[in-house]
């Protein structure tokens, strides 16, 4: 095997790896972003009580609340006021960052893997031009 063959049998797999896994990851982070909308940045109140904290805000003409779940409980202790994130399409759902962090991951994994996949092609090119 000379060095051309095996540069191109090492693109090659580059090339279906990271075109083949990172194109749907692409896909999907796109359209979870497109579904998920537009997050708009609102004060939220918390509120702490005998039945557990709950989180209550104001969106779109009416209030919303919902319980603290336990993971957010650290995050926001002891804190009354802060900054809370809802979707344009649906103001009852409330996030604490401000965009969603699988389709984040999504589109950057898939973006690194497509650019690896295109680089394979591109080395499988230069691999038959030397073989």
């Amino acid at each position: 095997m000379n060095v051309g063959e095996a540069l191109g049998l090492v693109s090659e797999v580059l090339t279906f790896v990271g075109v083949g896994i990172g194109s749907p990851l692409l896909l999907y982070g796109w359209l979870r972003r497109r579904l998920d909308g537009r997050r708009v940045p609102v004060e939220v109140v918390i509120i702490y009580d005998e039945d557990g904290a709950r989180v209550r805000w104001f969106a779109e003409d009416d209030f919303y609340e919902r319980p603290l779940q336990p993971r957010e409980r650290a995050v926001v202790e002891g804190e009354q006021h802060r900054i809370g994130f809802v979707s344009d399409r649906d103001p009852s759902s409330m996030y604490w960052d401000p965009r969603s962090s699988i389709a984040t991951v999504s589109l950057a994994l898939g973006s690194v893997l497509v650019g690896v996949g295109v680089l394979g092609f591109v080395a499988s090119l230069l691999a038959l031009l030397i073989g």
